[in-house]
């Protein structure tokens, strides 16, 4: 399952398995490559700081897409930490909608 939330930088890809079950969440925080990753037991991953900084260094992407990129970063991680990701929330919404009907 994908988000595309209005008004953001990032996206949230859900992957479940074969048995209907959670592997993991993926944000991607777009205008820049930068990832993030959250398991079940909710276990963070901040993927790729090392290629978004050499994006800048070698001017592949500008300083304010850069700030942007680490914003959203930031704004990300405390919703997750603080476990209130509205994402997150939807999805566990929809999911309980979409195992009924499968």
């Amino acid at each position: 399952m994908q988000y595309f939330p209005k008004d953001a930088h990032h996206t949230m890809t859900a992957v479940i398995n074969e048995k209907r079950e959670i592997v993991h969440w993926y944000f991607d925080i777009t205008l820049a490559n930068l990832d993030v990753v959250v398991l079940p037991n909710r276990e963070i991953f901040v993927l790729d700081e090392a290629e978004l900084l050499n994006a800048l260094n070698n001017e592949k992407i500008t300083d304010d897409d850069y700030r942007l990129a680490k914003a959203e970063l930031d704004k990300l991680l405390t919703t997750l930490t603080a476990d209130n990701n509205d994402l997150l929330k939807r999805w566990e919404a929809d999911f309980k909608t979409l195992h009924a009907v499968i």
